[in-house]
């Protein structure tokens, strides 16, 4: 594992050749460690499979399948510890983004991406099995737009780009609903995150968890599940791993010293459980 992470950036030149469409996707597959990096263009971002730790100006969330994130300009983000993650990247031009932002703009969620200093700095948002089949279908679509460059291209993938981020701000006005109709549940919900957060070196139960929380182990595996897409105990193993990745990056220390920190009395079990999060040792 690469113990240094240093910070890189990618620039509109080298994805919008001169000529080329300005909107463009790719995909790409995250298992392990990735880069710290920013772009001089938007990102976004749609998990299709698997999960990973990530980090956007501080902000560290678990992604996993049929979420999707909105990357501003010169923002940092890095992918931690992924696990066979797929994602499709969808870069947008700051000129295309300029162009919709009549329209967009007043759009639920969709203000931030306009502000330099976006507030909040970072969104997850999480869809669910229609928004994530028509999401997919639009980014194929886009992808085959920028190979074949028919007539109209560019007005079509505008169109198609338009379509994404009113999925994206129906997503952001359904969260916001649900948060408002659920308030009792989310702070529980929170509760737990921060029970698990705060006891990340050693190993928690569900009942404590539950416990600490006030909702009903099945309860709350439930709504912790709808709410984070992981299971409390997922979600406890992953950022327990993902803590022990922090650590390993520290040259001064030894896997020894890390196993410990994390609560580990025996470095073999720490290991084997590192590589089965992270999918490296």
């Amino acid at each position: 594992m690469n113990k240094k992470a240093e910070s890189s950036s990618y620039f509109s030149d080298t994805y919008f050749p001169e000529g080329s469409p300005l909107i463009n996707v790719l995909n790409a597959s995250h298992h392990g460690k990735g880069g710290l990096h920013g772009h001089s263009f938007y990102e976004l971002v749609f998990v299709e499979q698997g999960y990973t730790l990530h980090v956007c100006e501080g902000v560290t969330s678990i992604l996993t399948s049929g979420d999707i994130f909105i990357i501003v300009p010169n923002q940092n983000h890095n992918y931690i510890n992924a696990n066979h993650a797929k994602i499709y990247n969808c870069l947008i031009s700051p000129e295309v983004m300029e162009s919709l932002k009549a329209d967009l703009i007043e759009l639920p969620g969709i203000g931030r991406l306009y502000q330099s200093d976006p507030e909040p700095p970072f969104e997850r948002l999480h869809c669910d099995m229609a928004s994530k089949a028509e999401i997919i279908s639009l980014l194929e679509k886009l992808k085959t737009e920028y190979k074949t460059m028919g007539e109209g291209y560019e007005l079509k993938m505008k169109s198609m780009l338009a379509e994404i981020m009113v999925i994206y701000a129906r997503l952001h006005a359904t969260a916001e609903r649900a948060a408002g109709e659920n308030t009792s549940n989310m702070g529980q919900i929170m509760t737990a995150i921060e029970f698990i957060e705060s006891n990340c070196t050693r190993d928690v139960l569900l009942d404590e968890i539950a416990e600490a929380s006030g909702l009903s182990s099945s309860h709350l595996t439930r709504q912790f599940k709808l709410s984070i897409g992981l299971t409390p105990i997922e979600y406890s193993r992953s950022f327990r791993m993902a803590k022990a990745a922090e650590l390993l990056r520290d040259m001064s220390l030894k896997v020894s010293d890390v196993s410990k920190a994390m609560g580990f009395t025996d470095i073999s079990l720490f290991s084997r459980q590192f590589r089965q999060i992270t999918g490296m040792s």
